[in-house]
């Protein structure tokens, strides 16, 4: 079992703006859906959008740190290579309260001569009878570069966030941990696989003098038969993911100290390229098992 340990910033901001995007749309009890109409999608463009940026946010100006270790059982049995093109992911359209919402995610995949340049631009609109209040788009940029995915860049209105940091497998979120068109642990995806990671996360963030201390062991298990799928091969692998995460924060400042244990389960269908087709995940303490997150693969070219 290899152990690597590494130090990065935290942007806990962007982190839950990324599962907003992912976890909001099943939180919900269902109602009357409003017309399609409303949720059409404006393109933005991502150049322009870099360079509205204000504020640079890097390790020299942002106080918040984390000491990782990451373990994993298994031997990879294939390069991280992936299939080069244009993928788009929706969540369904989930009624609220007061109206709807949904997420759409558009990536672009481009080879390179070191390896792979992953881009997405995340939308979610809200829908409020004939008003739609539109979020601001979300620009993500990932590196595959030696059979290691890195996140980079993060850009939200006119912040741009410095990560540099790899996205390793069995991360905190589901997105996190299975960037769709780039899935962290498609290196070590084979039939009939049993696949263990460990995360251990000790953040502290200096400004407010809080100390959390992450433990996230999570369990992969491949079937050993493909399915007919919705992708670019029209086969997928099936594959589970059990995550258990338990966590305790320490406030030095107020002589507090709270502690929580939760437990998931998240069903992917991986193409044969090795793009997700569609992601599911359950909350395991609730009874029933409650679906909490479903992203679909949608169009891809």
């Amino acid at each position: 079992m290899s152990h690597l340990k590494l130090v990065l910033i935290v942007i806990t901001a962007v982190v839950a703006a990324l599962a907003l995007a992912t976890w909001w749309p099943w939180l919900f009890p269902k109602s009357i859906q409003p017309s399609e109409d409303l949720f059409k999608v404006e393109k933005v463009d991502v150049n322009t959008l870099r360079q509205q940026v204000r504020k640079k946010w890097t390790r020299d100006n942002y106080s918040r740190y984390v000491e990782i270790e990451f373990s994993i059982d298994a031997e990879p049995v294939r390069n991280f290579t992936l299939r080069p093109g244009y993928y788009v992911y929706e969540t369904a359209v989930v009624p609220l309260s007061d109206g709807a919402m949904y997420s759409r995610y558009e990536f672009n995949v481009t080879e390179t001569e070191w390896g792979y340049e992953i881009v997405d631009v995340t939308y979610t609109n809200i829908v409020q009878g004939s008003r739609v209040i539109k979020g601001l788009p979300l620009v993500t940029h990932w590196r595959v570069v030696n059979n290691t995915l890195y996140l980079l860049y993060i850009y939200t209105g006119d912040s741009m966030y410095v990560e540099e940091v790899p996205i390793r497998p069995g991360s905190c979120t589901q997105f996190d941990s299975m960037v769709p068109a780039a899935p962290s642990i498609w290196p070590y995806v084979k039939e009939g696989a049993t696949i263990r990671v460990v995360n251990k996360w000790n953040v502290t963030d200096l400004r407010i003098n809080i100390t959390s201390f992450t433990d996230v062991m999570a369990t992969f298990k491949v079937d050993k038969k493909l399915v007919d799928c919705n992708g670019p091969s029209g086969k997928c692998y099936v594959m589970e993911m059990e995550q258990r995460i338990k966590s305790r924060t320490k406030s030095e400042s107020r002589n507090e100290e709270h502690a929580s244990t939760k437990i998931y389960r998240h069903v992917y269908l991986i193409d044969l390229s090795g793009v997700v087709v569609q992601a599911r995940s359950y909350d395991l303490a609730a009874s029933p098992h409650k679906l909490i997150s479903e992203i679909n693969l949608v169009e891809w070219k």
